[in-house]
Formats: C-alpha cells, structure tokens, sequence
C-alpha cells in the first residue's frame, strides 16, 4: 500500500493473470473489484489500481493499524477497505465481481474444467493458488493447454501461442 501511495500503479497477487487492457480504469484514483457479487465478502486486494498518493490508499494506510487483527486476515484486507469505500465512495471506484474475481474460489472447477464461458466481462482472473495449484496448476502444461479445451484454458491459449 506504501509503495502505491508513493508512486501509483497496479500490484496485482502473483496468482492473477490479465487477459485484457487496465485501459478503461486508469483515470481512476483508485480502483478495487467485489468480491463476490454486490461486494459481499467485501472488496478483494489481489488486484489494486492507484493514483500517486490517492485520497483512498491514504485512507486505509490511516485505519490499517487499527483493523488489523492477524487471526482475521480479511479484516483489514477485504472488509475494511470495503468499509471505507462505503464511507468514502468519491475517492474509489469499485468494479463489477466479473472485471477481477470470477469466478470465485468456489467456480474453480468451471474455470479448470468446465466450458462455454468465455470471460468477456474479465480483465483479470484470480486463480485462487491456495485452493488451485494441487488440483489445477501443479500438472499444468503448455501442451494441455493448447490441446484441451476448458475456460481457462481457452482464455490463456492466446498468450502463450
């Protein structure tokens, strides 16, 4: 959050992939996507979007302390943000749960195995790791990729031709 609040840019969580162009979000001082529809586990901080020294990622600097508890790492992560951005709904933009987060760590086996969905409303996508990687990712190849044809493996094929 400190080195956002300084410079500005996109941190996104080694687990997420872009499949289109931040383009359309990067007016925005700061921007931050539902997780889950309406926001209702809150407001996921996998894929962050700011402006130097934005009036929101200054905000949560200021109540992190104070949200903080290292038994509800959601707390301060997820649910206070979402707090402020209900306080304070002038200094972020908060995007549709599709643009960052779907599917949810519960789609895991539509995104891996399922298909017919091609992820038109994404720019990015959470894999999830800590729920995917022994079921999906460890065995991921580029040759399963080109060959079988799944969402994601559909979504990604373009980037790794």
């Amino acid at each position: 959050l400190q080195a956002l609040r300084d410079l500005g840019g996109i941190y996104m969580d080694l687990d997420v992939i872009t499949i289109r162009p931040f383009t359309p979000l990067m007016n925005a001082s700061f921007v931050m996507g539902h997780e889950g529809e309406g926001g209702v586990f809150g407001l996921c901080n996998a894929v962050l979007l700011s402006a130097p020294a934005s009036p929101f990622v200054r905000l949560w600097i200021d109540y992190y302390a104070e949200a903080y508890d290292p038994a509800i790492w959601s707390m301060h992560s997820v649910k206070l943000p979402s707090m402020l951005g209900h306080l304070y709904p002038e200094h972020l933009t908060q995007v549709h749960h599709k643009t960052f987060f779907y599917p949810l760590w519960d789609g895991l086996d539509h995104l891996f195995r399922g298909h017919g969905d091609d992820f038109s409303d994404n720019i990015a996508m959470h894999l999830w790791e800590s729920l995917s990687y022994d079921r999906f990712l460890a065995n991921l190849t580029l040759a399963h990729i080109r060959k079988v044809d799944t969402n994601f493996n559909r979504a990604v094929r373009r980037f790794v031709d």
